[in-house]
């Protein structure tokens, strides 16, 4: 990422406030929003409260329900939902399972059962094993097609430990295409803190016309079970497939035999995914766009990734709903972002022209919050180097305005925009974006993203700022 040499630093210390302040910068007016954190948080805490969001799910439809209804409360304009047709993934259950066998394979000796969710996460879109079932494991080094072409996976559950060469969905596709009935992820270097527990990650590939899909989509007929492990559970698999090659003393009979047993049942059909859409109207041709992805992983509510980031743009709509802008202010609650972007996606394909004819920018709030345990930094990113100037120039002021914002340090930079959020298809097509990113979250994909790891003022920069350029820009 290139840093900007104008970049501004700006600390600050942020509090409830009700109102807007007016200010003058030079020859530019400024109206800094103001941003309930405390109810902010509320939010999170209420949606917290339904569990994880997958998109297409029940849960996902409770939390949808919620949004429309605050917007409506709010006193926003155009409250609705738009609907898109997706491959969704919904886990309907999944056991896991080190079983040690006599050197026959006859008696069981002993198991030990790993823990879903904390010794183990099903990846997306992983395929079911049709009951329990037992295989044999091997080592798949890192997973690349050269490492397959070394060792025999057929009909066995293949670990490996990738490395950054490849994505997650090829290392899934290199394991099916090589006849593995399993594939499993080793965790080694992700979130050390937390002695890399199992993460949830997407799956996607692409179209006949280099379009992003679902992997199902992308990859028919190449959907086995698929899962990462903590780097423990991992290293105990290992350690069985090294002691079942130690020498013994009956020729051709191994000194004693591992199999893991697996049972994963997910259901993978056409589901329809919202995006919740509201507006602040105004008068003028153009409209300025905020969002943020409001699903979630299936194994936590996503306190922080992204609940806090949708929360976020909540409150912010609540400040704006009365603004009265030129231009009209639009928010967006996109689902499907965990899976590969798809709501967004989805959204911009079937508004491209209105798009292409009105927007001034798009804002995007991923992961904003800001934990104050762990550091005091944010960061926003742009395409566009006067995006990046004026959101400076807010940020300052913002400072000025409240003398005692004191805590966080915002930083910008220069990014084309093209991948990690909800902004990419905004960027692939050339318009200006903008995102506002936070920091802290060691619990990122993991079981631990629930709301004791959100610190309520922590939601209040990315909605100050991005609200009250929202503003400016929708009155300029």
């Amino acid at each position: 990422m290139k840093e900007l040499a104008f970049a501004v630093f700006a600390t600050m210390l942020i509090a409830s406030f009700s109102g807007c302040v007016s200010t003058n910068s030079g020859t530019t007016d400024f109206e800094i929003i103001d941003f309930d954190h405390v109810r902010a948080f509320g939010d999170v805490v209420e949606l917290c409260a339904i569990g994880p969001r997958l998109s297409g799910t029940e849960n996902e439809a409770r939390g949808t329900e919620y949004f429309v209804n605050q917007f409506e409360d709010a006193g926003l304009s155009s409250v609705h939902i738009e609907y898109f047709e997706m491959t969704c993934y919904e886990v309907e259950h999944a056991s896991l399972a080190l079983v040690q066998y006599d050197p026959l394979g006859l008696s069981e000796i002993s198991r030990t059962d790993f823990i879903h969710g904390e010794d183990f996460i099903l990846q997306g879109y992983s395929g079911s094993t049709n009951g329990a079932q037992s295989y044999e494991i091997i080592y798949g080094g890192d997973g690349t097609e050269s490492a397959y072409s070394k060792i025999d996976t057929a009909g066995k559950a293949v670990i490996v430990q990738k490395n950054a060469s490849i994505s997650y969905s090829m290392a899934y596709l290199n394991a099916a295409s090589d006849g593995a009935s399993v594939n499993i992820f080793h965790n080694t270097q992700i979130h050390t803190e937390l002695d890399c527990p199992p993460i949830s990650f997407g799956a996607t590939g692409k179209d006949s016309e280099g379009n992003t899909v679902t992997y199902p989509e992308a990859y028919p007929g190449k959907s086995i079970p698929s899962m990462m492990v903590s780097n423990a559970t991992g290293q105990a698999m290992l350690d069985a497939i090294n002691t079942t090659l130690l020498p013994s003393p009956i020729p051709n009979v191994p000194i004693v035999i591992y199999k893991l047993e697996i049972d994963v049942s997910v259901k993978v059909e056409k589901r329809e995914i919202p995006v919740v859409v509201a507006e602040v109207k105004g008068k003028g041709d153009g409209f300025v766009m905020v969002g943020a992805h409001s699903d979630t992983t299936y194994v936590s509510p996503g306190a922080v990734d992204n609940t806090g980031g949708a929360c976020t743009v909540l409150e912010m709509a609540r400040q704006l709903a009365y603004s009265k802008p030129k231009h009209t202010i639009r928010f967006a609650l996109f689902s499907g972002e965990e899976e590969g972007l798809f709501g967004s996606t989805y959204y911009f394909k079937a508004h491209a022209q209105e798009i292409n004819e009105s927007l001034l920018s798009y804002l995007n709030l991923d992961m904003n919050h800001i934990d104050l345990t762990r550091g005091n930094s944010g960061s926003i990113n742009s395409n566009d180097n006067a995006t990046l100037r004026m959101l400076g120039n807010i940020t300052n002021r913002s400072v000025q305005v409240h003398p005692n914002l004191a805590k966080f340090n915002i930083t910008f930079g220069w990014w084309n925009g093209l991948g990690g959020s909800d902004q990419t298809a905004f960027a692939v097509a050339g318009e200006k974006y903008a995102c506002f990113w936070g920091s802290g979250a060691t619990e990122y994909h993991t079981i631990w993203d629930t709301v004791e790891h959100v610190i309520p003022e922590g939601l209040a920069p990315g909605g100050i700022i991005f609200g009250s350029y929202a503003l400016w820009l929708a009155n300029n």
